[in-house]
């Protein structure tokens, strides 16, 4: 079933509370599409849209609860490679839902950019980023700024010459299975 948080009021001590409740069902349908862009050999883009049909049925706890509401989002993703291993990306994420189940929401706008140096052949990476950089407030998330700095101490490939002496193992004489190879 449909679950949600019920705000009510009390109306002999005016306490607003809000519970969990067990609705009853809902029905979604939606359409996402995706398209992605090699605008030059060092920018892309990635893109998304989609939008979304739901119908709530509240009828465990009341009818008139029950509705129905349309809502989407959108987002922008973009990478610039420069040289010497620096890249640049930045993106725009917007989201709306017509109607909540005690109310209704209004647009919302998220953004975010960051600053990615790639050094020691790509073993170290060291990420600026902000969210939200426009703006001043937000309602949903401040701006925020991170640092990342992340090491690649190796890679972690399994050589073609031990797995393929894994693959020929017959395990029928009780041994390791070792001695299948040239050179053993």
């Amino acid at each position: 079933g449909e679950s949600t948080e019920i705000t009510s009021l009390d109306p002999e001590t005016g306490v607003l509370s809000s519970i969990p409740e067990n609705l009853g069902s809902s029905y979604s349908s939606g359409l996402e599409m995706n398209a992605n862009f090699n605008l030059t050999k060092w920018w892309s883009l990635n893109s998304s849209l989609n939008g979304y049909y739901t119908y709530y049925n509240a009828d465990k706890v009341d009818n008139s609860l029950s509705y129905a509401t349309f809502g989407g989002g959108g987002s922008i993703y973009s990478n610039i490679r420069f040289k010497f291993g620096l890249s640049l990306n930045f993106g725009v994420h917007s989201w709306y839902t017509a109607r909540e189940i005690q109310g209704r929401t209004l647009p919302n706008l998220w953004h975010w950019t960051s600053l990615t140096q790639s050094l020691l052949k790509k073993n170290l990476k060291i990420t600026l980023s902000v969210n939200n950089p426009f703006y001043k407030n937000s309602r949903w998330e401040n701006r925020v700024f991170n640092l990342r700095i992340n090491y690649s101490f190796g890679k972690t490939k399994v050589k073609k010459q031990r797995s393929s002496r894994l693959e020929n193992r017959t395990g029928g004489d009780g041994g390791s299975g070792g001695n299948q190879g040239p050179g053993r």
